[in-house]
């Protein structure tokens, strides 16, 4: 008999191009930020484990019940490479809903990283494990295992609408969510950023104190 087909899961939704993914990993959060004209920032709460840890991939989105992490479980299963869990927990961070084991499924499964809206345990085997993982904070108390879930769906994270297959993008700042669509534009935008900013090091390293724009301004 072959499998029943949760109804909760939709199919993963495709992945950003390496291309781009690779582009996107030479710049910062803080620029591409500014490429959106800084908008789909999380906010201040969502920030790495461990400091250094940069999260880059294409968003497989989670829903849980708040303090429950049965379909963070389900979703460790559906991703692989190239995939980011992305969790909507409405804001609950009463228990825990990701801790050692799960790291190491998700590192066996191949996914890039996790963005949770709520919190984490095992924090000192986690940060040894390496697994990119942005969180609200870190509790013992441990989580449900319930239900009820979905997986690609859209959802809220951080104050953030977030849509399968959008690109995550997460550094020491925090992180940022940009559409498929957009994406070639804003990288475009943030690259422009960084090529001034290059201009303007330049420029003070030979002893120019004071920025055109400045001036201009």
């Amino acid at each position: 008999m072959s499998e029943k087909k949760d109804k909760n899961i939709k199919e993963n939704p495709k992945k950003i191009s390496e291309e781009l993914v690779k582009r996107v990993g030479k710049l910062s959060t803080s620029l591409i930020s500014d490429g959106m004209e800084n908008s789909r920032t999380m906010n201040y709460l969502i920030k790495p484990i461990k400091g250094g840890m940069k999260v880059l991939g294409t968003a497989l989105t989670v829903k849980v019940k708040p303090g429950d992490n049965l379909y963070l479980h389900k979703a460790i299963y559906e991703g692989k490479e190239g995939y980011v869990l992305v969790m909507d927990n409405s804001g609950n961070k009463d228990a825990a809903v990701w801790g050692e084991m799960m790291s190491r499924g998700a590192l066996a499964a191949g996914i890039s990283g996790v963005v949770l809206e709520g919190c984490v345990r095992d924090l000192a085997d986690i940060k040894k494990l390496g697994l990119p993982i942005f969180a609200a904070g870190a509790v013992p108390k441990g989580p449900t295992v319930d239900g009820p879930g979905s997986i690609n769906t859209n959802i809220t994270c951080g104050g953030v609408e977030v849509h399968p297959g959008d690109l995550i993008f997460g550094d020491d700042d925090g992180i940022v969510v940009v559409s498929p669509k957009e994406l070639e534009e804003v990288v475009k935008k943030a690259e422009a950023k960084l090529a001034r900013e290059t201009v303007r090091i330049k420029e003070l390293e030979e002893g120019k104190l004071v920025p055109d724009w400045v001036n201009e301004k």
